[in-house]
């Protein structure tokens, strides 16, 4: 069943336009026959009204419009209820029934045809409340198209024409009309005592890059007795339900519901969901999924390699020059914190965090400046050594947290590097020597 209220309308005034106001429409079906019922302000009548020149005649119509019939844009088909005969003359003759018309120039009046009569309860004339009877094999053998169709779906409404000759040639104006209406033809039955409970099966599947994650949620839903879910809501932790629909209505053979979430520089490690459908005889439920959440944590250096090129004096003071340029970078989906320790210095060198006669000490800072600081800008908060120490906003210059494409774009921090020769190792550890610091990354995720 279904019912519309009319639209609002600017209503041609004057003795001869005045028609009866529509105050309701209702539509519904069955197998055979489609039914429609219309409620107007006063009682109808077919009789014409006196004009200035001419008579005006008040006609009520139903349109039915097939949308996947290979006619719609040459052929239309509508109930209408009223009398027209000008005169006698024959040029319109319109009473009570189903009609078929079709384009001819710009007047499309002037062809048509009186398919059938209709069914009226009561009869419409006198009457507020008109119900009218359309069998639907008139309609398909009149070339409206097959039926059923796939949508099951007719577009319908109602409206008041007040209709007259302007010398030979019919002329009308639209005086009161309803909201365009689609009537959807399909019924759901329940019989007591036989439901099957329906099944979900819920799935899910994830695509990602570095600032956005895309999670698809679907659920089947299969029910053997074909009834549709009057419940269908899919439920966010933390959130309220939302009801999801299906274009696909074949229930017995399964139908998918999906919804998709968008996260875009959301970080977090699992996303919990449930489906809740109910076929009208009892609810089922996913009860609560849980999605562990894709964390790829993925970064690189360039530069990784310091060359000091020169010979060092015991005791020197090593910095990196503006050439210098260590970067890491943060190429995962995560935001990532850094972290520096020294993996192996020259044999004969020892490692600490004060300048002794056999002692090198070592510094890292982290920062977006490509040019290395200047020695005297590094304190002991930036010293580094065997032991794995993170950036944490007070050590390292102040960088090296949370390095993310999300955060305006940081996902990169220079890494500068300085270090104080021991003031004495043995002589015979001279030549070429090598220097290896690790640096580490870590996901902030818990």
């Amino acid at each position: 069943m279904l019912t519309t209220r009319p639209a609002t309308t600017s209503r041609q005034k004057g003795n001869y336009h005045n028609s009866v106001d529509i105050t309701g429409f209702w539509a519904s079906y069955s197998d055979t026959e489609f039914f429609f019922r219309v409620t107007v302000a006063s009682g109808w009548t077919d009789r014409r009204s006196r004009g200035v020149l001419s008579y005006y005649y008040h006609l009520l119509v139903i349109p039915l419009l097939n949308n996947e019939s290979p006619n719609r844009d040459s052929l239309f088909f509508a109930v209408v209820i009223g009398h027209m005969n000008p005169a006698g003359l024959g040029i319109i003759n319109v009473w009570d029934g189903l009609y078929k018309f079709w384009a001819d120039g710009d007047e499309p009046l002037e062809s048509y045809e009186r398919i059938s009569d209709l069914n009226f309860s009561p009869n419409p004339d006198g009457s507020t409340d008109i119900s009218v009877r359309v069998p639907i094999s008139t309609l398909t053998a009149n070339g409206w198209g097959s039926w059923p169709t796939e949508s099951r779906a007719i577009g319908t409404g109602a409206a008041t024409i007040t209709a007259w000759l302007s010398g030979f040639d019919p002329e009308f104006v639209i005086t009161d009309v309803t909201k365009a209406t689609g009537l959807i033809c399909q019924s759901h039955q329940y019989t007591i005592g036989t439901n099957t409970a329906p099944t979900l099966t819920a799935n899910h599947s994830i695509d990602y890059n570095r600032d956005t994650t895309w999670v698809d949620l679907s659920c089947e839903y299969t029910d053997a007795d074909g009834n549709l879910p009057t419940v269908r809501t899919l439920t966010i932790e933390g959130e309220s339900p939302i009801t999801v629909g299906t274009p696909d209505h074949d229930y017995a053979g399964g139908s998918l519901f999906e919804h998709m979430l968008t996260y875009r520089c959301d970080f977090f490690d699992t996303l919990k969901y449930k489906w809740d459908f109910d076929d009208g005889a009892g609810p089922v439920s996913t009860g609560w999924q849980s999605i562990a959440m894709p964390i790829e944590l993925s970064y690189h250096l360039t530069g990784a390699n310091w060359h000091i090129g020169y010979e060092i004096g015991q005791g020197d003071t090593i910095q990196m020059e503006p050439g210098d340029v260590i970067t890491a970078i943060n190429t995962g989906n995560s935001p990532i914190d850094l972290g520096i320790q020294m993996d192996s210095i020259p044999e004969y060198w020892q490692l600490g965090t004060r300048a002794e006669h056999d002692t090198a000490v070592f510094y890292a800072r982290f920062s977006d400046d490509p040019t290395p600081p200047d020695f005297s800008l590094f304190t002991t908060r930036e010293i580094f050594t065997y032991a794995l120490a993170w950036a944490d906003g007070g050590h390292f210059g102040g960088g090296g947290r949370g390095l993310s494409f999300c955060v305006d774009g940081d996902y990169s921090e220079k890494v500068h590097l300085a270090f104080i020769v021991p003031e004495r190792y043995p002589y015979y550890a001279g030549g070429e020597q090598t220097i290896k610091i690790k640096l580490w990354g870590r996901t902030q995720l818990p």
